[in-house]
């Protein structure tokens, strides 16, 4: 049995293991996490502009422990915080790094050709900034996508009602249908495959639709359930967070922890 599970897609797995979970917790809904999905059609628009994310990459290598360079940015850019740096488990930045560079452009293109080519990054930015094909690039996320980071950020609040976390995605949903464009049906289709596989998330929103009062219910909704439902989350942000609250709690080098301070440890943590 332990062989066959390894074997099965994550997918099945996870649906395998609701099921039986099912039996003991009757009105148990599977939803994987919205925000991640989002994140993942911010993905594909990385994959449909190579360009921008070559300049990201190098914009971020050649002010890393280069004092000339930076002074020389914040000669041109006085104002203006160095480029920022994609992270890769915190979703939206590198939209947000893109979205920096199309709306500083010409003055970070300004700063690149003062630079000297001691290092590959400097010398692969003065090709990037000639690039016809990047600059547009830069147009089209800065157009149709600039709208991403600030969604990805309030899905990640605490305490929001299910009614306000669908319409975030539905809105999503709604902007990238607009897109016009071969990279508008690449962005559509992502999405779209990402919510179909989502069947949870379809069993929420017709949840919501019937805390609005505007939804119609069948023999198989409870009544006395649906009001439970009226702050369901559909973002794993929260647990995320809880691990690596953890991880800090119970980090191997706490060897003098007892119990009475891990409980105090916790409700601290917990209450903020």
């Amino acid at each position: 049995m332990g062989a066959f599970y390894f074997y099965l897609p994550m997918q099945r797995l996870i649906w395998l293991k609701l099921q039986k979970l099912k039996v003991f917790y009757p009105n148990l809904l599977h939803v994987t996490c919205l925000a991640h999905g989002i994140n993942r059609v911010a993905e594909v628009a990385r994959e449909l502009c190579p360009g921008v994310n070559k300049l990201v990459n190098n914009g971020k290598k050649a002010f890393l422990k280069a004092p000339s360079r930076v002074a020389i940015y914040k000669e041109i850019m006085p104002d203006s915080p160095l480029p920022p740096e994609p992270i890769i488990t915190r979703w939206g930045t590198w939209l947000e790094a893109a979205i920096f560079y199309a709306n500083n452009y010409e003055k970070f293109a300004a700063v690149v050709r003062r630079l000297e080519d001691d290092a590959e990054s400097v010398k692969k930015l003065k090709l990037l900034i000639e690039e016809r094909s990047v600059q547009n690039e830069l147009i089209f996320i800065k157009t149709h996508l600039c709208f991403l980071p600030e969604c990805l950020k309030q899905l990640e609040n605490q305490g929001m009602s299910l009614y306000d976390s669908i319409s975030i995605v539905q809105d999503v949903k709604s902007k990238i249908i607009r897109i016009p464009g071969e990279k508008g049906k690449r962005l559509k289709s992502k999405l779209d495959n990402v919510l179909e596989k989502n069947v949870g998330f379809k069993t929420l929103e017709q949840y919501s639709t019937i805390l609005t009062g505007d939804g119609e219910g069948n023999e198989d909704i409870k009544v006395e359930m649906i009001p439970k439902f009226k702050y369901a989350p559909i973002t794993s942000v929260d647990v995320e967070r809880s691990f690596s609250i953890y991880k800090h709690i119970l980090d191997s080098r706490r060897c003098n922890f007892t119990e009475e301070n891990l409980e105090m440890y916790i409700v601290c943590n917990y209450n903020a």
